[in-house]
């Protein structure tokens, strides 16, 4: 019975030692690399998601000049009806 308490004692003990943290210095270092780390993705993620909408952005612009170069086409006007396109794509109509 004696030996059944100190068995389940030594092993709480055991578990206890466990979580106990045996280099608190190299662990905070760990954290503060990690929390560094996750500045730097976050940053990284913020550029990546405005470069992505700035080129959804053009990918629509590019679409909707399609779209009137196709409709432009099939008309008499050619591309005259393309002066709309021209805000979308920062240039200016010289054909006028």
């Amino acid at each position: 019975m004696l030996n059944a308490e100190i068995s389940s004692v030594s092993d709480s003990v055991s578990q206890t030692r466990l979580k106990i943290v045996q280099s608190p210095d190299r662990i905070k270092r760990t954290i503060t690399t990690m929390g560094a780390t996750v500045v730097e993705e976050k940053k990284m993620y913020s550029v990546l998601e405005m470069k992505s909408r700035d080129l959804q952005q053009k990918a629509n612009a590019l679409l909707t000049i399609e779209k009137v170069a196709m409709t432009s086409s099939q008309t008499e006007g050619g591309f005259d009806h393309i002066s709309g396109c021209s805000q979308l794509c920062g240039a200016t109509s010289d054909s006028s």
